[in-house]
């Protein structure tokens, strides 16, 4: 999976086909380098996040990181059918190859056979001094997900005033 964060000198996206896709909060194109994006909705922030999985980010694994920002933002140009200006609007580019990072390893969190428990147990805090969130300590029902990522955040940061 390769991700690339693409900041633009504005949201592009809100001011196209007269706000037509103010609210979006994510564009799919499947036959793109790139077929998903995503904004950071509800923020409203001139950012979008490039997402590739499977054998199309296996092949843009193999290239160099300004390479992988140019399919990118060709992927999201023609999303919009080349409105916009994409490419003049691009600020900054962040790219994160999942695949060659040695914690990710290339996969989202998940349980082995087995492991039911294995994620209550994550979620364990130490001595009441260290408390874990993130997708793997989600254990009621959003694991491997952002939304996994955010609820264990909520129900860590509650663990966190109850000690107090």
């Amino acid at each position: 999976m390769i991700k690339a964060a693409l900041l633009f000198r504005s949201a592009f996206w809100e001011e196209i086909d007269e706000g037509r896709y103010r609210g979006a909060s994510f564009f799919h194109s499947p036959g793109a380098a790139f077929p998903t994006f995503w904004t950071a909705l509800p923020e409203r922030v001139p950012l979008l996040v490039a997402w590739a999985g499977g054998p199309k980010a296996a092949r843009l694994a193999r290239a160099a990181v300004p390479e992988i920002v140019r399919e990118a933002v060709a992927s999201l140009a023609s999303l919009f059918g080349g409105k916009g200006g994409v490419e003049d609007r691009l600020a900054a580019a962040w790219v994160h190859h999942w695949q060659q990072d040695p914690f990710a390893r290339g996969a989202y969190s998940y349980v082995a056979v087995g492991g039911h428990r294995a994620r209550r147990a994550l979620a364990e805090p130490l001595d009441d001094t260290l408390f874990f969130a993130g997708e793997a300590a989600d254990y009621e029902g959003e694991h491997g997900t952002v939304a996994g990522a955010l609820a264990s955040g909520e129900r860590a940061a509650r663990e966190v005033l109850e000690c107090g």
